[in-house]
């Protein structure tokens, strides 16, 4: 009840291949061949091999204007049943690709007028950033401003601190050399101790009591 790998239909081998073009598109009757080839390494024999493959397409249909495209020998791009022969392979072409590698004849005034519309638009994009610079130019070199007075400002009034204290130690050296034995600074232990002084009669009467008890 279930397929297995018998039931499947046997396919050909797909191939795809891209390489410079060796030759110009040969057309023999109804068919046309062109060759494409390669250079690679062979790691086994430590040497370089030259690989070159038949491609054979149909002429007409969608592939009319390949013989014309081919004439500039650009980089081809085939697709399809790979068919392996005795001493090289082909390719039955499906699809049929190519690239220009290196453009040629082009045209002059084109790329004048091209040139010139790229200055343009790098001049207008130049004065389209400057516009939008110059406000945040402008702020910055405000902000550098005001903080630049902040510090000054900062200065001067640590500056006018430390001459306020520098009067004050001089105004209370000057009171000390005037009157030695007088003494302006009070230490914690003065400002928390108190002194009673006991009359000497009540110390001798408590003496007394004493005696008297004995």
């Amino acid at each position: 009840n279930f397929p297995t790998m018998y039931n499947l239909s046997v396919s050909s081998v797909f191939g795809i291949f891209t390489a410079p073009l060796q030759n110009s598109v040969i057309i023999d009757n109804d068919d046309a061949f062109f060759h494409l080839k390669r250079d690679s390494y062979d790691g086994v024999t430590s040497s370089k091999i030259t690989m070159s493959v038949l491609c054979k397409y149909n002429p007409r249909g969608c592939h009319s204007n390949v013989a014309d495209n081919l004439r500039r020998f650009p980089i081809v791009s085939v697709a399809g049943e790979l068919v392996t022969l005795k001493r090289s392979v082909c390719i039955l072409s499906d699809v049929i690709e190519w690239t220009y590698s290196n453009q040629v004849g082009s045209n002059t005034n084109d790329d004048t007028a091209s040139l010139k519309n790229r200055k343009r638009r790098n001049e207008e994009l130049k004065k389209l950033a400057e516009k939008f610079e110059a406000p945040n130019v402008r702020y910055y070199k405000g902000k550098e401003k005001m903080d630049a007075n902040a510090q000054k400002e900062s200065s001067s009034r640590v500056k006018r601190l430390k001459n306020a204290i520098e009067n004050v130690k001089g105004t209370k050296s000057q009171k000390v050399m005037m009157d030695p034995t007088q003494d302006y600074e009070t230490s914690a232990e003065q400002l928390h101790t108190q002194t009673i002084d006991c009359p000497k009669d009540l110390y001798e009467d408590d003496e007394e009591s004493k005696m008297l008890k004995d």
